[in-house]
């Protein structure tokens, strides 16, 4: 009984091996096809774009300086920005903040002069 199971088994992984080699055997020529459509393709692209560069140069120029025209434009624009930013600041500043501080600058003073009146006119002997 022990011979026909080890039979068996070595059925069953006779089997698996077979079904395995056949998958890879599948997979080894699936990758030798993709490796030749991929060199198809590429000699296609070598082909078709060889060259390009030569012939469009001047286009290329053109949209080298144009990318250049651009990144000009962008900081122009930047340095506005900025500059319009501070100048909303600044004036912010002194339409609001400078004349808040000018009536605490004198609320500070009318304050002082008041404790100054209270001193004088309450005067607190001090306990010996």
């Amino acid at each position: 009984m022990a011979n026909e199971e080890v039979t068996r088994k070595l059925g069953h992984v006779e089997r698996e091996l077979s079904s395995h080699s056949t998958a890879l055997a599948t997979t080894a020529e699936q990758m030798r096809h993709l490796a030749q459509r991929s060199d198809e393709r590429l000699d296609y692209i070598k082909e078709r774009f060889d060259g390009l560069s030569e012939d469009n140069k001047e286009m290329f120029e053109v949209l080298d300086r144009r990318h250049q025209e651009m990144l000009s434009a962008r900081r122009r624009i930047v340095a506005a920005g900025v500059s319009v930013l501070i100048t909303t600041f600044t004036a912010a500043w002194f339409a609001v903040i400078v004349p808040i501080m000018e009536d605490v600058a004198v609320l500070e003073r009318r304050l002082a002069d008041a404790e100054r009146r209270i001193a004088v006119h309450y005067h607190d002997p001090e306990p010996d």
